[in-house]
């Protein structure tokens, strides 16, 4: 098991203390300390910001699990969400998802052995006019094909490379 350092737990505090000041945040607030803790909230993770936000761990652990940006299971640096709805399917998503996995060499819902990726499948990501999409991180692509997605896979590969 992990531990969180003292540095990374005084971080988690005082993006705590942002959310104590607007409850209205708490979404925002969690991703960014998500982002502190390699993509996840483990159970250290989840009792240092539960105690720093008061809010009963219980609580926090049900919010992290309904939404599926969060997750309690360590992730890749870059987590790509592949929308399986309807547009996206009935646009080649199924394609450019078995591109995405074959690439990486993993399957949905695991993480690349180099720990960089994280494949994961999620509802409705709002581009249905440009599909198939996926959201690596924050940021959005569309219109995608295999050939396209590769290349946006080396894009990251090359951005962690000496």
């Amino acid at each position: 098991m992990r531990q969180l350092s003292r540095e990374t737990i005084d971080q988690l505090q005082r993006l705590a203390a942002v959310y104590k000041e607007t409850n209205e945040r708490l979404m925002e607030v969690l991703l960014e300390m998500q982002k502190l803790t390699d993509n996840c909230f483990d159970r250290e993770t989840l009792g240092v910001v539960s105690d720093a936000m008061g809010i009963p761990e219980s609580k926090m652990y049900d919010y992290i699990t309904f939404y599926s940006r969060f997750s309690t299971e360590k992730r890749g640096k870059y987590i790509i969400r592949m929308c399986k709805s309807a547009p996206c399917h009935v646009c080649g998503a199924r394609e450019v998802a078995r591109s995405i996995c074959d690439y990486l060499e993993v399957e949905p819902g695991d993480t690349t052995d180099d720990g960089l990726f994280t494949v994961e499948f999620c509802e409705c990501i709002g581009l249905c006019e440009s599909s198939p999409s996926v959201m690596i991180n924050d940021e959005t692509y569309s219109d995608l094909t295999p050939d396209k997605i590769r290349g946006i896979l080396d894009y990251y590969r090359k951005e962690v490379s000496p």
